[in-house]
C-alpha cells in the first residue's frame, strides 16, 4: 500500500493508441484495455477502472478533467 506522496498520476500510468476510429487506452499496471469511439467516454472509462483497482496506487482524474472535455490531457502513446 502506498502512502499518499507516493501515488502516481493517472497521466503516468494509463497510455493511449489511436486506431482508425478507436481510442484505446492501457493501464500499464495491470495491461487493462479501454476501448471507445469518444477519447472523452475511454478517458472517463480509465478513470473508474482507476478508482476501482488502483486507487491506493494512482491519483484519479477530477471532475474538472474529466467533464470539461479538455483536450489538454495528453498522454503517451503505446
Amino acid at each position: 500500500m502506498r502512502d499518499s506522496d507516493d501515488m502516481r498520476d493517472f497521466k503516468e500510468v494509463v497510455k493511449m493508441k489511436i486506431v482508425p476510429a478507436v481510442f484505446v487506452f492501457r493501464c500499464t499496471l495491470c495491461d487493462c484495455e479501454i476501448s471507445d469511439y469518444d477519447r472523452h467516454f475511454g478517458l472517463i472509462k480509465m478513470n473508474e477502472h482507476m478508482v476501482s483497482n488502483h486507487s491506493k496506487e494512482v491519483n484519479p482524474l477530477g471532475k474538472e478533467d474529466l467533464y470539461s472535455r479538455k483536450p489538454e490531457i495528453m498522454l503517451d502513446k503505446f
